[in-house]
């Protein structure tokens, strides 16, 4: 009785835990809109700001610019794919909480698979091989849970 009420008193304090993180990380967002409002107030022009266009209060935002941070944003997605994945196989016999990272090589990848085909139409290799080393140790996990791993070493002569 009392693992199962120390379970629920870990349960939540890391729900509290992750809240608070949430609840800082808006106040910090919230205090560096407030400070880049007031530097552009300033009627300096600062380098990383974007000039209003024909004086309608749009912002103009370069396209070369933008395309070069969203393809760094593919290629770090990418990178983080395919080192979750690798680690993901890695260690898949240390715990069933492997999984954990077989999931963040998964989402990694697969984000980084469908912005590198729907904004370039491209295919990212380094993202698809961590997809896929992804989904293998999710199924080497699958197969050391249920035993059936014991079972092929053999067949394949290791």
């Amino acid at each position: 009785m009392y693992s199962v009420f120390a379970l629920l008193l870990l349960i939540a304090a890391f729900a509290i835990l992750v809240v608070t993180f949430l609840w800082v990380a808006r106040l910090l967002g919230l205090i560096g809109k407030d400070s880049a409002s007031a530097e552009s107030d300033d009627g300096e022009e600062d380098k990383g700001q974007e000039k209003p266009a024909d004086g309608k209060g749009e912002l103009e935002v370069d396209p070369d610019v933008e395309a070069e941070e969203a393809g760094r944003a593919v290629s770090l997605g990418a990178n983080y794919g395919l080192i979750l994945g690798v680690l993901a196989v890695i260690l898949f016999k240390v715990s069933w909480l492997m999984l954990m990272l077989s999931a963040g090589a998964i989402g990694y990848s697969s984000r980084a698979l469908y912005q590198g085909i729907r904004h370039y139409r491209l295919i990212v290799y380094r993202a698809l091989i961590g997809f896929v080393l992804g989904l293998l140790s999710v199924g080497l996990q699958y197969l050391e849970f249920t035993g059936q791993l014991a079972e092929m070493v053999p067949l394949l002569g290791w």
